[in-house]
């Protein structure tokens, strides 16, 4: 299966600290050829403050950073980083499972 070039996203580079609502943060930094890392860091001043639910929904393509935060489910506290977690986070496709559950 190849891949289509009009469904491919620029892949996002950078940093970004996430803290889901444990005592831990997370460093995610991402490359421009897509590939990057994810480590727990300690201390370290966090970007956004998230629970573990929408991270779910971030890492699984179902809505974007920018509406989670509209809702009030993310909290920003580096100014921009909505943006770049959904420049990070984004898919050209939205999810979908053939299957009922």
């Amino acid at each position: 299966m190849g891949s289509d070039p009009s469904q491919q996203v620029p892949a996002a580079h950078g940093a970004q600290v996430l803290s889901p609502e444990t005592d831990r943060r997370f460093a995610l930094e991402t490359a421009g050829d897509g590939t990057g890392t994810c480590a727990r860091v300690e201390p370290r001043r966090a970007d956004l403050a998230l629970d573990v639910s929408t991270l779910a929904s971030l890492y699984l393509g179902h809505e974007t950073a920018a509406r989670l935060h509209a809702a009030g489910q993310i909290e920003e506290l580096t100014p921009g980083a909505t943006h770049r977690a959904d420049s990070v986070f984004r898919t050209p496709l939205g999810p979908w499972c053939p299957d009922g559950f």
